[in-house]
């Protein structure tokens, strides 16, 4: 269970005592100097890391004995001044700690402090830094080597490797620093104990499972999820809300009242032109003397500890004057939401849909339900029929409680004017990968299908499942495998054993599912028996996007806490009409002319022939 040592080193007389008589024989013996001395100092290190239950907080100081060594006289790192960084360094094994931080609070430095005493400490401990972006890894390998120059026991080892991005200690013990924006490719194939997510309210939530397998081997695994607090949606605030949501609370200038800093409402009456000032009294806090007030015990108690850290807290901010200037500037300047985000730590309202609400209801103009649709599709009404199916997890995992997503069937049929009819969509839960792939192949002949896409997120296992029932062509069976936003549309990947393996631009793709839905290319059964798949669509937010050429655009994130599967599978079926309709998507002509064969596409531009029946009905063109 998470203790904060910092308070209890001020509450506690017989913890504090014992730990100042530790420090001081640590001191004692390390002026003396001697071999015999040093064997001393190390025993006392470790029975000070266990009094502080495993976090070495007090201990920074020891470790980093010349930080800043571009000032006159370098001094020790200490945490003293910044309370609330020893929750960075709590070490737990299971469950998750959050940061929900604002800019500029020090994140980077202690969480560069913290891989490299974690290295020293445990033996062959392996810890992997994960972000989304090229220059956050730059920046902090960069922060990374600084701190091992002013770390008390870095050495170099001509046998131990050690560059920007991976470093071996002595101990076996290593730190790995990866990139993970739209694949995880960086982490596979790698083991951790411990992961440390740095600007994870702009990761990709779907790359954590890939992730995560890197902790399968680990006996003691440990995750640290950190960012800034930007919108409502973002992965970041979806694992704070899962957390024991700790804000720092300032005693206030009467001694009684305590002010919580991560209450909106609170804390923007602290912030005057003169400093952090007391709403009660009018005088100026003292923002260290404060502790974390955790909102959910219970969460606190399974180990699931989440930490929200404002600008406004940390000291050389709030009593330097003019540092306060910056942020009282920025108080009158920013517009409100800037200055919650980028000051206070507090997310705003959610991101930037590319559909509303509207745009879904609007979609439901077809007045047959799904049955009537059914028999519709074998008396030959469309031109041809897609199934649509993104394999999602099928078990609901208690432990980690981030969201219940399940495999999505989507059938749609495609009219002779190339609208869209969505017919079918069904969610499986709770059931085994073989069953699903019963249910889905009986779904799909049910509606007399002729083409089926489905996702490679889970590789071929799932989608073998589907080929070897027989009842359907495998040449019309097309695995899509989502790449990055400066990708071919539809393009073949460098190396594969599946056949009709393709690699399919996430972003270009849902772009276009989103403007045929907008402009009413799609329709759909009615709302009231539709809104549980349709409203998964709305879980889908775009950010802006910078690549390490410094291009610019934007990218699709889910929703960190809900699923977003009946968008992937309508997703899949929509590329697949696309191709039926012989859209300029595949910039390799051979690749076109294989994939058109496949699915028995023959005639001029337009796909007004599709195989040797022509217009006939998608009962007449076997899947």
């Amino acid at each position: 269970m998470y203790i904060d040592i910092n308070w209890e080193a001020r509450t506690n007389g017989q913890f504090r005592h014992k730990l100042e008589d530790l420090i001081n024989q640590i001191s004692v013996h390390e002026a003396k100097g001697s071999a015999k001395d040093e064997e001393i100092v190390k025993q006392l290190t470790v029975e000070v890391y266990r009094l502080c239950h495993y976090n070495p907080g007090f201990l920074i100081p020891y470790f980093f004995p010349q930080f800043h060594p571009t000032v006159p006289k370098p001094s020790p790192l200490s945490l003293q001044d910044r309370p609330y960084a020893f929750a960075i360094f709590y070490f737990q094994i299971g469950g998750f700690i959050c940061f929900r931080a604002s800019r500029q609070i020090g994140k980077s430095t202690s969480i560069a402090a913290r891989q490299l005493v974690n290295a020293h400490i445990i033996r062959k401990y392996k810890s992997l830094y994960i972000c989304p972006h090229q220059e956050f890894l730059t920046t902090y390998a960069n922060r990374l080597k600084d701190m091992e120059r002013e770390f008390r026991f870095t050495r170099h080892w001509p046998d131990l490797r050690s560059n920007l991005k991976y470093k071996e200690h002595d101990n076996g013990s290593t730190i790995t620093l990866v990139k993970c924006l739209t694949d995880s490719a960086e982490a596979r194939s790698k083991t951790a104990d411990e992961l440390l997510y740095d600007e994870y309210q702009l990761l990709d939530p779907d790359l954590e499972p890939d992730i995560e397998q890197t902790q399968k081997a680990s006996l003691m695994p440990s995750t640290v999820y950190a960012g800034t607090g930007t919108t409502i949606e973002s992965p970041l605030e979806c694992r704070f809300q899962e957390s024991s949501q700790a804000m720092w609370h300032i005693r206030a200038g009467n001694g009684k009242d305590w002010i919580n800093c991560g209450d909106e409402e609170q804390i923007m009456k602290v912030i005057q032109e003169q400093g952090p000032t007391c709403p009660y009294t009018g005088k100026l806090l003292d923002v260290t003397n404060g502790t974390f007030v955790h909102a959910n015990q219970q969460r606190q108690l399974d180990n699931q500890i989440g930490f929200h850290i404002p600008q406004v807290i940390i000291p050389e901010y709030a009593h330097d004057i003019v540092k306060w200037r910056d942020i009282w500037k920025a108080f009158k300047r920013y517009d409100h939401k800037k200055f919650l985000q980028e000051i206070l730590g507090i997310p705003t309202e959610e991101g930037s849909r590319e559909i509303t609400l509207q745009d879904l209801k609007n979609m439901c103009q077809l007045p047959e339900l799904p049955e009537t649709l059914a028999k519709r599709a074998k008396t030959g009404y469309y031109r041809f029929i897609i199934s649509g199916c993104d394999w999602g997890g099928s078990d609901y995992n208690p432990a980690d409680k981030t969201k219940v997503s399940y495999t999505v069937h989507v059938i749609i049929g495609i009219t002779q004017d190339w609208k869209i009819h969505i017919m079918h969509m069904r969610r499986y839960s709770g059931m085994d990968y073989p069953t699903i792939a019963h249910y889905i192949v009986e779904d799909h002949c049910k509606f007399s299908g002729n083409s089926l896409g489905a996702d490679f997120g889970v590789g071929g296992a799932y989608n073998m499942l589907i080929r070897e029932s027989g009842k359907i062509n495998v040449k019309k069976h097309l695995i899509f495998q989502y790449t990055g936003p400066n990708a071919a549309p539809v393009a073949s990947p460098s190396q594969s054993t599946l056949f009709n393996h393709y690699l399919l631009n996430r972003t270009e793709s849902i772009t276009e599912l989103f403007r045929a839905i907008r402009e009413g290319d799609i329709l759909c059964y009615p709302w009231d028996e539709a809104k549980e798949y349709l409203l998964d669509l709305l879980n889908m937010f775009r950010i802006p996007n910078e690549t390490a050429s410094g291009q610019t655009g934007f990218l699709y994130r889910r929703h960190g806490a809900k699923a977003d599967d009946t968008l992937h599978a309508l997703n899949f079926a929509y590329v697949i009409s696309r191709i039926f309709k012989k859209e300029p998507i595949m910039k390799d002509r051979e690749l076109e002319l294989a994939i058109h064969r496949n699915l028995g596409i023959v005639g001029g531009a337009g796909g007004d022939e599709f195989g040797p029946f022509g217009f006939g009905g998608g009962g007449m063109i076997k899947g």
